[in-house]
């Protein structure tokens, strides 16, 4: 059994880090998203959202209206790196993976209940700003049917 570094790994991502802070905004707005949806949803990770399980919808929106309305926690979504090593690590992979010409899986949202109806992030904040920050116009978010019809009378920025 191989026994795994934890060390080296710091020092790996550490150097991730340092590789892509030390790109302008226009060096990595040449950074092409790459999401496993349409053509690729075969690509899909989490197969929680895949097509088979019928679960969820996928759907292109305006990534910019998306910034402005879903809750993002703790998540910095105006700062691509923070200076905190969680988030810089998962910025620096996922720029390193769209880079290497991998897929990545959309973000998945849902509505919560009661009567303000905000928009919330299962998973995904920091895929979602690190696309927005580099550029992208538009994302697909995975999203509940149920919460689809609501969604749509929240905000027009769903393209079905």
């Amino acid at each position: 059994m191989k026994i795994r570094n934890a060390s080296a790994g710091k020092d790996n991502l550490e150097k991730q880090i340092a590789y892509y802070k030390g790109k302008s905004l226009s060096q990595l707005h040449t950074i092409v998203p790459r999401w496993a949806y349409g053509d690729n949803a075969d690509k899909i990770r989490d197969r929680g959202i895949s097509a088979e399980q019928e679960r969820y919808i996928i759907c292109l929106t305006d990534v910019g209206k998306l910034i402005q309305c879903v809750d993002f926690g703790e998540v910095e979504r105006m700062l691509l790196f923070t200076g905190e090593l969680l988030n810089d690590g998962r910025v620096a992979r996922i720029l390193h993976r769209w880079e290497q010409l991998q897929y990545i899986d959309p973000p998945t949202i849902y509505i919560t209940e009661g009567i303000d109806h905000r928009l919330v992030f299962v998973d995904g904040r920091h895929r979602t700003k690190v696309a927005y920050l580099i550029g992208s116009l538009q994302i697909p978010v995975a999203v509940e049917p149920g919460d689809m019809e609501i969604m749509k009378t929240m905000m027009p920025l769903w393209a079905i």
